[in-house]
């Protein structure tokens, strides 16, 4: 793991909070606001590089697009010197601190969520990555620990395959109309016809069990 300042431009690292590939995220605090933000601090081979810098910005500007309520909010990204980094919306989970859907499958005594509980989630994950297509963005790394749960129980979508940026023309690659228009039908049959559609159309009986698919 990376030696890093307690402070990123304007904002302050207070705890860390989730790790994938691509670097680290924190809890972090804007010395000037004083609200809550979670940073995702880059790995530093990849923040060093000036041509994945440039990529990355720009995939960050469009992820900034996105407003959509089940989807994290991504405010901008900068640098400190060679340290690249994201800012995001911090969010909590029902007990005050941040929760993924693996974290509630896992504490769950069968691993799974109840057919209510699965129906709901599925549509709202559904929803934000017809909202996501809709915007020619693919999130390439839908699994249970980039889908967080809120305060209100709600499911929210992170972490949209930046992984894939350093190797690929990442996550702006054309995108098939068809595919955003086909979304948004299973979407819509999800809502309609509660688990068992659920199952059928967007195979979420493996994903949200975190059973292989």
């Amino acid at each position: 793991m990376q030696t890093l300042p307690r402070q990123l431009g304007d904002y302050r690292l207070l705890e860390l909070i989730g790790f994938g590939g691509m670097g680290h995220v924190y809890r972090a605090e804007h010395v000037h606001l004083g609200a809550e933000y979670a940073v995702k601090v880059l790995r530093e081979d990849l923040g060093g590089d000036a041509a994945f810098r440039s990529r990355f910005r720009l995939e960050a500007r469009v992820m900034a697009t996105l407003r959509h309520p089940h989807i994290v909010l991504v405010h901008h990204m900068s640098l400190d010197g060679d340290t690249c980094f994201l800012v995001m919306e911090y969010i909590t989970g029902p007990e005050g601190r941040p929760m993924s859907l693996h974290q509630v499958l896992a504490a769950s005594p069968q691993g799974r969520l109840n057919p209510k509980q699965a129906a709901q989630h599925a549509a709202e994950v559904a929803s934000a990555l017809a909202c996501a297509h809709g915007y020619e963005v693919v999130h390439r790394d839908l699994k249970p620990a980039n889908v967080l749960i809120d305060t209100a129980g709600h499911v929210r979508l992170s972490d949209f395959g930046l992984a894939r940026a350093a190797g690929s023309d990442f996550l702006l690659s054309q995108v098939h109309a068809t595919r955003s228009a086909t979304l948004s039908a299973q979407a819509t049959h999800v809502l309609a016809g509660g688990v068992a559609e659920t199952e059928r159309s967007l195979g979420v009986a493996a994903t949200l069990s975190g059973r292989p698919a």
